[in-house]
């Protein structure tokens, strides 16, 4: 859509996008090669029905004239089924001039997407970033420790869950059509005392997957098996495996070096899922201070309504200094299913305006 310059839009007859049929997750903007126009990262998260597969990710070129073609298999290749995108954001990460592509998402690591003249390659291990797999739902990019360089700030599935994750006990996550009945069938498993389980009890397996009420008439007789104990050594092996192995939500502080150093948020960040991250100076002290908008009313029964949070406000500099104000402290509350939030100024005063999920936007005014 074409904006007229007095807040008027109609619809472009020059440019154009190309088909695309993805359940697309995020947009991010820029000039990734350096020619004067706005090009476009398009994220996917899930392929519809196939929950667990990584989609196709779209990069998109401008033509200087608001034509823009597909350039994903050209400039992205390897990485264009890098994992189940959520969110994005484009920094010059190892200061080279070019503006790098980090994605976050579910079952996929904090990645780096280092971009060398247009062409991307994967520059996650190399930044620092290899042991950070979890369920991201967003990444925003600023100088927390005030240093001059970009950090990354990401939301993650946070602590008050009954999914436990490290890299020594990831949470797993096996794909395969283990009943052979042409559909695929996803086994997520978290470890208890040491041994990794299903998660999911027996009515919900077998609601899942046909045969296993006959191997398994009771619930006694379903406890305690694994999910080799269930499906066999040989159909594991064949299956598509994800792991999750970090849960917190955290800084990735620039060392200005191209690598980052991982810090969790507070305690109080990790009471339910953070979506949305906004970052500014709100108290006017020259520090950087966040705040966060989270929960997740779509989980499962089983798993337990992520609803502890009403928000967050970060007071601060280096990520180890950050603080938390309780909502009644702050004035800052945004109760429901929060999924994102962003600064607006209205009538010359700054607002935070907070997205709810099934709910009213929710308007906050800064009052210093």
């Amino acid at each position: 859509m074409i904006n007229n310059g007095k807040g008027g839009f109609s619809e472009s007859r020059d440019g154009s996008l190309p088909f695309t049929a993805n359940n697309g997750s995020c947009v991010a903007p820029c000039d990734f090669d350096n020619d004067g126009d706005i090009d476009l990262f398009v994220g996917s998260r899930s392929v519809p029905g196939l929950y667990g597969l990584s989609p196709n990710q779209l990069l998109l070129e401008n033509d200087g004239q608001g034509n823009f073609r597909d350039v994903t298999d050209q400039r992205m290749k390897r990485l264009k089924k890098i994992g189940m995108v959520t969110d994005a954001c484009w920094v010059d990460f190892d200061r080279d001039g070019d503006n790098d592509l980090i994605l976050v998402g579910e079952w996929m690591k904090v990645s780096v997407l280092s971009n060398n003249k247009g062409i991307f390659s994967d520059g996650t291990r190399r930044a620092g970033l290899d042991e950070t797999s979890g369920w991201w739902n967003c990444i925003y990019p600023a100088d927390i420790d005030l240093d001059g360089d970009i950090d990354l700030i990401a939301g993650n599935l946070g602590l008050n869950s009954i999914l436990k994750a490290s890299p020594e006990e990831p949470v797993e996550m096996y794909l395969n059509d283990f009943d052979d009945n042409g559909s695929l069938d996803h086994v997520i498993c978290s470890y208890q005392d040491g041994i990794s389980y299903p998660v999911a009890a027996l009515d919900e397996l077998s609601g899942q997957m046909t045969g296993l009420k006959k191997k398994y008439a009771s619930y006694s007789d379903f406890g305690g098996k694994t999910a080799r104990d269930i499906f066999g050594s040989k159909a594991l092996k064949r299956s598509i495996l994800k792991k999750a192995v970090l849960f917190e939500s955290c800084v990735f502080i620039n060392n200005n070096d191209g690598t980052f150093e991982t810090s969790r948020l507070p305690v109080e960040a990790q009471f339910s899922p953070v979506r949305g991250i906004l970052a500014d100076d709100i108290d006017r002290n020259g520090k950087t201070d966040l705040l966060l908008v989270g929960n997740d009313y779509t989980a499962k029964p089983s798993m337990g309504r992520y609803d502890a949070s009403y928000g967050w406000c970060l007071l601060g500099g280096p990520a180890s200094g950050l603080t938390a104000l309780m909502p009644d402290a702050s004035g800052f509350k945004v109760p429901g299913d929060a999924r994102r939030i962003l600064s607006l100024e209205i009538n010359g005063k700054k607002h935070v305006v907070a997205a709810v999920n099934n709910g009213e936007l929710q308007i906050l005014e800064y009052l210093k």
